[in-house]
């Protein structure tokens, strides 16, 4: 394991310990602090990718589960449309987000997005049809 990847795993073993949703750190800052250029912390996946079946990495994403179980066992107990309800949900979404990226699994979903030429298409269809509307 590289000194950055060391740090890198001491950054996000504080950050859990970090109840003050005020403090908590990105995972972008968390890369930074752990000397990750800006261009490096913005390819997350990729520094993320040798850590994967690593213990230390293993140990981490159980504490994150963990404290996101803890998350959604306090959100059942109150209204999700109350203020804390709502930041409880950003939570768990931010805890479930940084468990897929330290266990390797995709952090978004690439089904059902339209590629540029597929867009460029829908609008050169609907301009067709607007123009065939008008001239009748």
């Amino acid at each position: 394991m590289t000194e950055k990847q060391k740090k890198l795993l001491i950054e996000i073993k504080k950050n859990l310990g970090n109840d003050k949703i005020q403090t908590k750190k990105t995972v972008k800052q968390m890369l930074k602090n752990a000397g990750y250029s800006e261009s490096s912390a913005a390819q997350q996946s990729t520094i993320f990718a040798p850590l994967y079946e690593k213990p230390e990495t293993r140990d981490i994403v159980k504490q994150l589960e963990e404290k996101r179980q803890i998350a959604i066992d306090c959100l059942s107990e109150i209204k999700i449309a109350e203020e804390e309800g709502k930041d409880i949900t950003a939570i768990i979404d931010n805890l479930t987000k940084n468990i897929e990226l330290l266990s390797g699994r995709a952090t978004t979903r690439e089904e059902g997005k339209l590629t540029k030429e597929q867009i460029d298409e829908i609008i050169e269809r609907r301009a067709k049809s607007n123009n065939t509307s008008r001239k009748v």
